[in-house]
């Protein structure tokens, strides 16, 4: 039983809405209204559009004898359309080419003005029915697929464009003529587009007197900027040759590693002589002591660098140059400390 009401009640309301509308047009309205409201969709031709007496009524006056025309063109609308309260028809082709090539029908439900669009040409011709509203003609609105043919800022344009091309046509106009004779008048004012051409000729007039002037300018800029290119890279490089200098500046040069092994094994095989005869380790010579602070101050020296070069890599802009410094630095101090190990090895501590 409620499910029932629940029915009976949204179809009330769905009727409501549907009539509300047409409740507030005028009694013809209302009755067009009606006939066209189940129609929206539909195809004219198997509704019998154009045979119902309401509207064929008032289009053959409204027509006379464009109405044959009107409506052929009007039979090749596939359905009846609704934009708000316009209901209309606009033609999908021309049967009669050489007569019309587009035509429109609307019915405006809140003016009950009927409307007829003719295209032929390229010209659209309106043909409306007189309404008065507050005292004024009242105007036909049309809908967006019509507004090619009806709005008047794009009909002037295409006027405009037409008869550019019916000019450039018939007169003999070739290159640049005829493109300033077309612009003038599809623009529609022929002494700015002379300015516009003159200050372009005036413009490339200067840029060729400019040119010749400019171009050694123009070279020596490109010389200079090359120059100052190149310099700069001399100057990174030379710093970066200083950077690598200042790690190695001043610093003893340590022993042959060969060398070096050489005489350690030499040492040690004579320390493990003694070791075997039973003899005391020997106190180091004046040689190996002088040897063991020179290591020692090779390895002081390869730590300050060390350090000098790691500041640099936190607080230097080349983090590159400053990594390879550092890399370098640690192999200072590596040697060094072999060095030092080595030269105390050798004097038995």
């Amino acid at each position: 039983m409620r499910i029932k009401i629940l029915l009976v009640t949204l179809l009330c309301f769905v009727l409501q809405s549907c009539v509300a509308p047409a409740l507030m047009l005028s009694p013809q309205s209302q009755l067009l209204w009606a006939l066209l409201k189940p129609m929206v969709g539909l195809d004219p031709n198997e509704a019998n559009f154009f045979q119902q007496p309401m509207i064929k009524s008032r289009l053959q006056p409204l027509l006379g004898e464009h109405y044959d025309t009107a409506v052929t063109l009007l039979s090749t609308a596939t359905e009846l359309q609704q934009q708000g309260p316009m209901f209309f028809l606009v033609s999908k082709h021309s049967p009669l080419p050489a007569v019309a090539e587009k035509a429109g029908f609307v019915w405006n439900s809140d003016t009950n003005q009927m409307a007829v669009l003719l295209v032929s040409g390229g010209a659209p011709t309106v043909f409306a029915e007189q309404v008065k509203q507050q005292g004024q003609n009242v105007i036909p609105q049309w809908p967006a697929e019509l507004a090619e043919y009806t709005d008047p800022d794009k009909l002037r344009a295409k006027a405009l464009a037409k008869a550019a091309q019916t000019v450039t046509t018939e007169l003999p106009l070739e290159g640049k003529a005829k493109a300033l004779t077309e612009a003038a008048i599809t623009q529609g004012d022929a002494k700015s587009v002379l300015q516009t051409e003159v200050k372009q000729q005036q413009q490339a007039l200067v840029d060729e007197v400019k040119k010749p002037v400019l171009a050694p300018l123009e070279q020596k800029q490109t010389e200079l900027k090359q120059q100052i290119s190149t310099e700069k890279a001399e100057l990174k490089d030379k710093a970066e040759d200083k950077a690598k200098a200042l790690i190695k500046k001043e610093q003893p040069a340590l022993s042959d590693e060969d060398a070096l092994s050489a005489e350690l094994s030499q040492e040690q095989q004579a320390i493990r002589t003694a070791g075997t005869s039973g003899a005391q380790p020997a106190t180091p010579t004046a040689a190996q002591q002088e040897r063991i602070k020179q290591a020692e101050i090779r390895l002081e020296q390869a730590k300050v660098l060390l350090k000098a070069a790691q500041d640099k890599e936190k607080t230097g802009e080349d983090k590159t140059q400053a990594k390879l410094m550092v890399l370098a630095a640690k192999d200072q101090v590596r040697k060094a400390e072999a060095e030092l190990a080595a030269a105390k090895q050798a004097a038995g501590q």
